[in-house]
This record gives structure tokens, C-alpha cells and sequence, in this order.
């Protein structure tokens, strides 16, 4: 795919041509400068044909994700469980942890891990996209901003 086909399908997925690098970055999980760094070099991701027939097809066959990027939240069957999901592409889904709650006996690890600031861990971090390659560091910083502002408890932000 070269640059022009990228900016076709770009604006057609957005059904717009305004702020459409922006838009597609969103879209894709990385960042505008990202993008803008792939049309100045004309130079694409070999990942990024996949992923953007993955949004033309899930436009027709999902409905539209809320904007919210980020939910947190416990698990239904086991509530002292937290996680953490990226609802965006690249999506994920993360445990939020104390970081000296012990591993269950056998259990392995299934993913990455991310140290929050306040003794917690984003552990066991799984990719339901392919993830970002260069700019997973800057995704993941962001999930621990998320995260850090998630009370420990109920869920609701800090004050």
C-alpha cells in the first residue's frame, strides 16, 4: 500500500477529509506525529493494510465503540480481580495489581507487565490488536496514567 491508498481509505473509514491524520491515528492507537512521520517518509507499516481493512469491515458490522478509550472496571465472578481495557486499537486488556500480591501457585504469566508509581502493576498486559511497535511505550505510559488515577478500591477516580 503506498501513501495515497493510506489517505484514501484513511479519509473513507472517516468519512471525512478534516483532521484526517489525527483521526486516523486515533483510530490506529498512535500518535499524529506517528502518521505524519509515515506520509514525510512515504513509508507505511507492513501491519497497517490489515488494520485498515479490520476498521472497514468492523464499521459494517459493529456499531460504533463509545469515544471513551479506557474502561476499568472488576470482574463480575471475582471481584477483588481489577482490570483495565483499551477500548481503541491497538486494544488490550490489563490486570491491575498490588505489587506484592503473590501469583496463585502455578500460575504464569501471560503477558507484560507495567509498574504504576503507587505500588500497583499492570500485569499480564494481552494485545487483542498486533500492538504498536514504537509507540507501545508511549501507550502503555498513558494506561499507567489511567490507572494511577483509578481509586484503589470502588473504581472511581481519585481526587
Amino acid at each position: 500500500m503506498n501513501v495515497e491508498d493510506f489517505h484514501f481509505f484513511a479519509t473513507d473509514i472517516l468519512g471525512s477529509e478534516t483532521n484526517w491524520v489525527e483521526g486516523i491515528a486515533r483510530k490506529l492507537g498512535v500518535d499524529a506525529t506517528t502518521v505524519q512521520g509515515w506520509l514525510e517518509e512515504d513509508r507505511l507499516p507492513d501491519w497497517i493494510e490489515r488494520r485498515l481493512a479490520d476498521l472497514i469491515i468492523g464499521r459494517r458490522e459493529r456499531p460504533e465503540l463509545p469515544d471513551d478509550a479506557w474502561i476499568v472496571g472488576t470482574s463480575p465472578t471475582e471481584p477483588e480481580r481489577r482490570y483495565l481495557v483499551h477500548l481503541h486499537p491497538p486494544r488490550f486488556v490489563a490486570r491491575i495489581v498490588s505489587g506484592s500480591e503473590p501469583r496463585p501457585a502455578g500460575a504464569r504469566r501471560h503477558g507484560q507487565s507495567w509498574r504504576i508509581d503507587d505500588g500497583r502493576v499492570l500485569d499480564d498486559v494481552v494485545w487483542i490488536d498486533p500492538p504498536p511497535g514504537n509507540d507501545t511505550d508511549r501507550l502503555m505510559m498513558r494506561a499507567v496514567e489511567v490507572a494511577r488515577n483509578v481509586g484503589t478500591d470502588t473504581g472511581q477516580r481519585k481526587t
